[in-house]
């Protein structure tokens, strides 16, 4: 496996300022291991998700009320330690730089996993039936070593980590495809151009990415609908999503965006002094696109900014109501506000990524590290848990606790630990000598005169024993004191005696 390659390979000391090799280490050429420690290795540290503790020493702890006994049991805390150093999902050799921050172009950045990355994106796929309605987001890996693609979201919970888009199920949160960002200048994906030479954002690039996988992977003929956020949507994407796919799309839209109507932006400063609820928006009827201002903003709000979608999936329509809560009004009661339909649709769909990354949060593996791959590789094995959930249980847990995640994960790592032990079982032992099992039968023990033994022969009822006496058991022809006779034919007083 890559584990024992990386285990016995030379390690290279890079110097962090000229990134030049400073001194050589070398590799352990008798550490090994199979696959059933490794599934077991897996299982400890889903095992340590539900079951956190502030430091991973604290799982070996001999205390029962601070360690866990069961993996006391199986595990020793230096084997544990030895597979975190040595785990590895890829060969560093046939990485083009052994670098990080190396600005090679031919550099691939997330050659530490893209043998697991390749396995695992045509693994979600085969193991899913693509549905109509998904959803495009980001997430955040929590990460804050040292890398030159990480990402600084100040919105997210982990504001700092490796940023991944993912593309998942609207209703369930299945993830079925994701990306990695690895920089503006990283890799060919990330370039400001697309094929045809069209200069894009980022944003628009990841949406058409994941529409050619629903394209190629999806039976033909669905009116597939994907949902995003700002970051995505543009009017150029959905046009091109529409005309050159087939796809229908809604999403919010900034207003400084190319293409966003002008007409709209000057509709706007008077749509924040009208009631809430009222709404604007303007129809491109040859590209069947809708942009839309919604007056979401609540009465006592200090800064008014409307909310602006763009869908061709949706009409303008307002067939419903959302409650809102005013404080001036003082009335106890939610106060009905008329929603579009572009808004109601937007948030009934919107949510799969973040389905998604809950079920990755509630429970997580990842740990502080040095590592970048590390965090990566445990977000998605999360994220791969959370998608197993789901084909088990697809119209979710609902009340049953029989049916929740954590039940899911708890029966998920017993199952890959198995019968597995890396402590060293204990042998036949020193055979029980006839004397010993005559001494604690309890049948016919005497306590008599010694017919050879005078005053001063000592006890032997355990070493350096200070009394003296002259009587012995009748039985077992060992000399004992009165006060000692008892205890030495007792079996739990026997390391008391010391024999």
């Amino acid at each position: 496996t890559e584990t024992i390659r990386y285990a016995r390979q030379a390690k290279k000391v890079l110097d962090p300022i000229t990134h030049e090799v400073v001194k050589t280490i070398s590799g352990d050429e008798h550490f090994t291991t199979d696959e059933q420690e490794i599934k077991a290795f897996l299982g400890l540290m889903i095992w340590m998700g539900w079951k956190r503790l502030p430091q991973v020493r604290m799982y070996w702890d001999l205390n029962d009320d601070i360690g866990v006994p069961a993996i006391r049991r199986r595990w020793t805390r230096k084997r544990f330690e030895t597979l975190c150093k040595y785990f590895h999902v890829s060969n560093n050799e046939e990485a083009h730089c052994g670098n990080t921050l190396c600005k090679d172009p031919g550099h691939d950045k997330l050659h530490k996993l893209r043998p697991f990355l390749d396995m695992l994106k045509e693994s979600v796929l085969a193991q899913w039936c693509l549905r109509v309605k998904n959803a495009v987001d980001e997430v955040i890996a929590s990460f804050k070593g040292q890398t030159r693609f990480k990402a600084y979201i100040p919105k997210k919970k982990y504001k700092w980590g490796i940023k991944i888009w993912k593309g998942c199920d609207s209703a369930s949160g299945y993830m079925w495809a994701f990306k990695i960002y690895t920089g503006a200048d990283g890799n060919n994906d990330d370039t400001k151009e697309d094929d045809a030479g069209v200069k894009r954002q980022i944003g628009e690039k990841v949406v058409l990415h994941f529409a050619r996988i629903i394209k190629a992977h999806g039976p033909p003929n669905v009116p597939w609908v994907m949902y995003m956020d700002n970051y995505f949507t543009t009017v150029r994407v959905l046009i091109d999503l529409k005309k050159d796919l087939g796809i229908y799309a809604t999403g919010t839209i900034n207003h400084w965006t190319p293409w966003y109507p002008r007409v709209l932006l000057e509709r706007q400063r008077s749509l924040k002094k009208e009631p809430r609820g009222s709404s604007a928006w303007v129809m491109d009827k040859e590209n069947g696109v809708l942009v839309l201002s919604w007056n979401d903003i609540s009465p006592n709000a200090t800064k008014k900014k409307l909310v602006s979608f763009a869908s061709t999936a949706s009409g303008p329509g307002s067939d419903q109501s959302v409650d809102r809560w005013a404080r001036r009004a003082k009335t106890g009661k939610p106060q009905e506000v008329a929603q579009p339909n572009v808004a109601a649709d937007y948030g009934a769909n919107m949510g799969g990524p973040d389905r998604n990354n809950r079920g990755c949060a509630m429970y997580k593996i990842s740990r502080t590290t040095n590592k970048w791959w590390w965090a990566v590789f445990w977000h998605l094995i999360d994220a791969v848990i959370h998608n197993a959930w789901v084909l088990k249980y697809p119209d979710g847990a609902g009340n049953d606790r029989n049916k929740q995640q954590l039940r899911f994960r708890t029966d998920l790592a017993v199952q890959l630990t198995g019968d597995y032990s890396c402590r060293r079982t204990a042998g036949p032992g020193r055979p029980v000598s006839p004397g010993t099992l005559r001494r604690y039968d309890g049948m016919h023990h005497w306590h008599q005169r010694s017919p050879t033994a005078d005053k001063n022969t000592p006890c032997k009822c355990r070493r350096a024993c200070p009394k003296r006496t002259r009587f012995e058991c009748s039985k077992c022809k060992v000399h004992l004191s009165l006060d000692h006779f008892r205890a030495y034919h007792t079996k739990s007083n026997h390391k008391e005696t010391g024999t």
